[in-house]
């Protein structure tokens, strides 16, 4: 055997062994890095609906915490290797605590905590978590032992920790960053022009955005005001429109490639993650694509649910952060402050639920941000999508601010934590107030825009009060797949337009109307599939043509 084939491997071995003793002799890592891993493995956990920066202004308050832990902790102790371990192990008591109270552990270690009785416990588990650390602060302190050696243990430990998760985040970031492959080639959608110039086209989804009927008949809510104001201005409202999907993704995974998703499907690889393809369908889709081919810059919008995200646009606005994200609330949630606060709701402090504020300053900035794109090159395609009326409810009907009683989450039907009641109410209040905002965005882009633009304004499904994200027979179709839908289409003969086109035909009448593209319209469908196995459709002959 040649063993020089394997002297480069041993020098590279050899230099970061050395690296490691230089930097072991002069501090001690394995805090720091133990203090990385909750935020990352948070990070890889929810990669699909958060993105991992997200993360970044916890994980740097988290390493930044530990330095100085660990340099008070010197200054009182003095032994290096004792405080670090005693660092150490309090992060790994405190953000497990919330693990193991909300029961995300594995099915074995469920068992034996729910025999304990320490799922769901604060005062018990807090009271177990509060023994076990000050015994082992107790042991490390008038323990003798050679604290090195297990620190070089306890350093390999933190680094596989993190590895792992790391190692899921990049994997995950390359497959959602490799293109879907499109049902067309350019040149097959590829026309003549009706007309020479290009106007820009905003494709606004409110999320959740229920038909007029069924907002008065289960909300008791008389959208007639704002569907007027939109026909003042032009607008052709289709009033018996309806989704082709009752969840998001899957809608604009359809609208965005102009096609149905078993259609799109049939190019899929064997085995390819539900969400993940969804994810890949939309941010690389055949409406950019065309646009592109015809000289459009994209103009995209950070919605907060990253399915949704174009992120490679030409123009990516993203808002400021300064309240608690959402990836920052799970932190939070699922380490050891719910038990603080539990005490401090005793003694009468209010409960803080944290990401409300965050996603009521993104929608906000949304809504006051959309209008000035009118102001970049021309032409351009605009895409955003606002969670609103949607949950989570954070504005009253003058867009004051809402009280909570239950944790953040986007979740609606029967996955909401609210009474029915609650949803009712939340909805119809913050959908008043997003009529609003929205006549005065349209005005906005309107009367900015040199040329009239195109604009799409849709609900990607409706509302979701009698939803059951399991069960077909427990949902009300109407009120799911109904969906509020109108389009600003200048020279368009209004005539001419079906009231109960669906999303997946929106832009086959746009391209083939103003960029002849010779798009037929396809047969209005409605399909139900569970969140489990959204790919497994139920048709749902509601409306159908």
């Amino acid at each position: 055997m040649d063993k020089s084939r394997h002297r480069p491997a041993q020098a590279i071995f050899a230099k970061l062994k050395t690296a490691y003793r230089w930097l072991a002799k002069r501090w001690v890592t394995h805090p720091v890095l133990f203090a990385a891993v909750p935020i990352v493995s948070l990070a890889a956990h929810n990669a699909q609906e958060i993105s991992p920066l997200a993360g970044t202004r916890a994980l740097l308050i988290l390493v930044v915490g530990t330095l100085l832990a660990l340099l008070v902790l010197q200054r009182w102790i003095g032994d290096k290797q004792r405080c670090a371990m005693l660092c150490s192990l309090f992060i790994l008591l405190f953000f497990s605590y919330g693990h193991v109270y909300y029961g995300l552990v594995t099915q074995s270690s469920f068992n034996l905590f729910s025999r304990l009785g320490l799922i769901g416990n604060h005062w018990l588990l807090g009271s177990v978590w509060i023994l076990l650390f000050a015994v082992i602060v107790f042991g490390i302190l008038r323990s003798q032992r050679n604290w090195e050696s297990i620190g070089h243990l306890m350093t390999v430990m933190a680094l596989v920790s993190l590895f792992l998760p790391m190692a899921q985040l990049i994997r995950f970031e390359f497959e959602r960053r490799k293109p879907w492959p499109m049902p067309w080639s350019m040149e097959e959608l590829a026309g003549d022009a009706v007309t020479s110039s290009k106007p820009d086209i905003y494709y606004i989804i409110l999320d959740g955005y229920g038909r007029a009927d069924v907002l008065n008949e289960l909300y008791a809510f008389d959208n007639q005001p704002f569907l007027d104001f939109l026909e003042s201005q032009g607008f052709f409202v289709a009033d018996q429109s309806q989704s082709n999907y009752v969840q998001t993704s899957l809608s604009l995974a359809s609208s965005l490639n102009m096609e149905y998703l078993d259609t799109l499907l049939s190019t899929t690889e064997a085995g390819e993650d539900a969400r993940l393809a969804l994810t890949r369908m939309i941010r690389s889709n055949t409406v950019r694509d065309f646009l592109e081919a015809q000289g459009y810059q994209i103009v995209a919008f950070d919605s907060g649910y990253r399915p949704t995200e174009l992120d490679s646009a030409d123009h990516y606005i993203t808002a400021p952060h300064g309240s608690v994200n959402p990836l920052e609330g799970l932190l939070m949630e699922t380490s050891a402050l719910p038990a603080v606060q539990a005490l401090t709701n005793r003694l009468g402090a209010p409960t803080y639920y944290p990401g409300y504020q965050s996603h009521r300053d993104l929608v906000s900035y949304l809504l006051d941000n959309i209008p000035k794109s009118v102001d970049l090159p021309a032409p351009k395609f605009v895409f955003a999508h606002i969670v609103i009326p949607h949950p989570p409810f954070v504005f009253g009907p003058n867009g004051e601010e809402i009280a909570h009683d239950f944790r953040f989450s986007f979740m609606d039907g029967d996955a909401f934590l609210g009474t029915r009641e609650e949803y009712r109410t939340g909805y119809r209040d913050q959908l008043a107030y997003l009529n609003e905002r929205m006549e005065a965005l349209i005005l906005s882009i309107l009367a900015g825009s040199k040329q009239p633009p195109i604009i799409i304004l849709q609900g990607d499904h409706g509302p979701g009060m009698q939803l059951d994200y399991e069960s077909a027979a427990n949902t009300n179709m109407q009120e799911r797949l109904g969906i509020f839908n109108a389009y600003f289409l200048p020279g368009y003969p209004v005539d001419q337009l079906p009231s109960k086109i669906t999303p997946v035909n929106s832009f086959r009448l746009i391209f083939d109307h103003y960029f002849g593209a010779d798009l037929p319209l396809l047969p209005n469908r409605s399909y139900y599939s569970t969140w489990s196995q959204p790919f497994t459709f139920l048709e749902v002959p509601l409306d159908s043509e």
